[in-house]
């Protein structure tokens, strides 16, 4: 499959796999080639049918191995497994996205579950049965702080009682929508245990399926990303013991967090191998389709459409695997890597499916194409572990944090760079911290200035300095309006990805340096007049830098030689 092949390409230029890690992605290919063939998607999707035979195969083979920790007998490195993902996207979105709920639902556990727990729930994904977390109800949306769902705790005979004295939890209310609702042999439920809005007030439970009182809700019926499983549970006096809670009464809320903080590189990475799709269809179709006597990759306006969708893809690489990495080392100091990834790699996938819609024309828009399915699906990687607004709700403080003064030496980058790039290993465990001070002092500013050196002519330079005006407007984010600290995010966001572009791009070697140099020089081109934007909006609220750095900024340009550039790396991929 092409998207398999580009997906292949742009990671030995932006990350190469080790070698262990490319023969497992190689055997993985193959037997998704063998047990999934093409069209096999599509089929399910029009017929709603979830892909439960595929997803056994998977386990069968020993891939579940790849989402399972090694104390419950998997190999689970986040790093690799979020290559895996991105593999699965890929080939098929919908059967990625019926694996990863399974994923989400084991994350409070690697946070906060005890070995039994642990044990109940990965020993189910070994043998081929899926999971579930089951945060949200329909009638709140994200706000998690308003669910209905109870928990009412019990004591030895069965009665009401404090949560301190109990023995057990007596569960009601209806968890919807939830990905593997219907089919996650466990399910992670969260459920109030004290006051509504209450922080503290919330628990998360591990429910086994077959506990009486758990019935499911029926099945949505969606716009795209048929065949997953987007139904729910309903807790009806659902009894469960007190070994089933997760960690501390009342501490679910945090505990949820900090499993989104991490699974969100995975929406990320998912999304970057839909974007794989996106990009070998256009380029499929640029080869294929004949208008006036030649292909039409000869005319220029669809040399530049292939032009930007590759150097949005090759961001989103960048991106996506600059989080997984740091997530995979020091999982509780990578959530201001993660926000970032979730926010721009699905949104750089949404345009990229707009401008290969473009180019598809009318073939775009009639099923069952393979595009009509991917338009369809593209959405959801926004709105999945937490939409888009709280990632931009987040983003801001995070660039509050930024110390303005900050500095880095471009070896010191580098070295950086290398270090999480370590082929080794790396068991995931939930509760690692970055005690070195690695990721607080590579901000993007840092890393754009030290890299600057290494990079002259892109302009790396003037977009440290946009961060450190940045930094300076987040600061005093409280005292603005949502609109004006959005503004911000936005910013901050693009700084997290040009960042993580110009640091693979520094680091790769051979022909692929200058494939990779030109997707960054058309993406600093392209992001600036937004940035510039910015910086106008913020001038009233910080200091004269912001109007000199908006002018540096529209010196930017967008211009031939950097469109063909972008585009010649793109037919070099496939």
């Amino acid at each position: 499959m092409i998207a398999g092949v580009v997906l292949s390409a742009m990671e030995r230029a932006i990350d190469p796999p080790s070698a262990e890690e490319q023969a497992r992605l190689d055997a993985l290919d193959a037997h998704l080639a063998r047990t999934f063939p093409p069209g096999r998607g599509a089929d399910l999707e029009a017929r709603g049918e979830f892909p439960d035979e595929a997803l056994r195969a998977f386990a069968a083979e020993g891939f579940a191995r790849e989402i399972v920790p090694e104390q419950e007998g998997g190999c689970l490195d986040w790093s690799r497994a979020m290559r895996v993902g991105m593999r699965l996207a890929a080939h098929d979105v919908d059967l990625a996205l019926c694996l990863g709920g399974a994923v989400l639902g084991g994350m409070p556990l690697l946070v906060a579950g005890n070995g039994a727990q642990r044990a109940q729930y990965f020993s189910a994904l070994l043998n081929g049965e899926m999971g579930a977390l089951a945060l949200s109800e329909w009638e709140h949306g994200s706000d998690l702080l308003a669910i209905d769902a109870r928990a009412e705790p019990l004591d030895a005979k069965g009665a009401p009682c404090a949560a301190k004295d109990a023995v057990g939890f007596r569960l009601f209310g209806t968890k919807s929508p939830a990905n593997n609702g219907s089919r996650g042999a466990n399910v992670v439920v969260l459920a109030r245990t004290g006051a509504v809005g209450d922080p503290f007030g919330a628990s998360l439970f591990l429910v086994a399926r077959a506990t009486p009182g758990v019935k499911s809700v029926p099945r949505f019926d969606s716009v795209g990303f048929r065949s997953m499983d987007l139904s729910g549970v309903a807790l009806d006096g659902a009894e469960v013991p007190r070994g089933m809670l997760i960690g501390n009464a009342g501490e679910g809320f945090t505990y949820a967090r900090r499993s989104l903080e991490v699974s969100r590189s995975g929406v990320a990475s998912m999304s970057v191998g839909a974007h794989a799709q996106c990009l070998a269809m256009a380029l499929a179709h640029a080869r294929s389709r004949v208008l006036y006597g030649k292909p039409i990759g000869a005319l220029e306006g669809v040399q530049s459409i292939l032009g930007r969708v590759y150097a949005r893809f090759a961001e989103a690489v960048a991106l996506a695997r600059r989080a997984s990495r740091s997530a995979a080392r020091w999982p509780g100091s990578a959530r201001a890597w993660t926000a970032a990834a979730k926010l721009v790699c699905p949104r750089l996938l949404e345009e990229s499916v707009h401008d290969v819609g473009t180019l598809l024309g009318a073939r775009s828009l009639v099923g069952p194409q393979d595009f009509a399915r991917l338009r369809r699906t593209a959405p959801v990687f926004a709105i999945f572990d937490g939409s888009s607004q709280l990632q931009l709700d987040e983003l801001w403080r995070h660039a509050g944090q930024w110390p303005t003064d900050a500095t880095l030496a471009a070896a010191a980058a580098l070295t950086l760079g290398r270090s999480l790039r370590d082929p080794r290993h790396v068991p995931f465990d939930a509760s690692r911290e970055d005690t070195t001070g690695e990721l607080d002092r590579a901000t993007p500013g840092a890393l754009l200035r030290a890299l600057d050196e290494t990079l002259p002519g892109v302009g790396l330079g003037t977009l440290a300095d946009v961060a450190g005006v940045v930094a300076l407007a987040a600061r005093d984010g409280r005292s603005f309006g949502q609109a004006l600290r959005f503004r911000i995010s936005e910013a901050t966001a693009s700084l997290f990805a040009i960042a993580s572009l110009a640091e693979a791009t520094a680091l790769a070697e051979g022909a692929t340096r200058a494939a990779v140099e030109a997707a960054l020089a058309r993406r600093v081109s392209t992001v600036a007049p937004a940035l510039a934007a910015t910086l106008v909006g913020l001038e009233p609220k910080v200091s004269g830098a912001a109007e000199q750095g908006a002018r540096a900024l529209l010196l930017a340009r967008d211009d031939e030689a950097r469109c063909a550039a972008a585009h010649a790396a793109a037919l070099r991929l496939a």
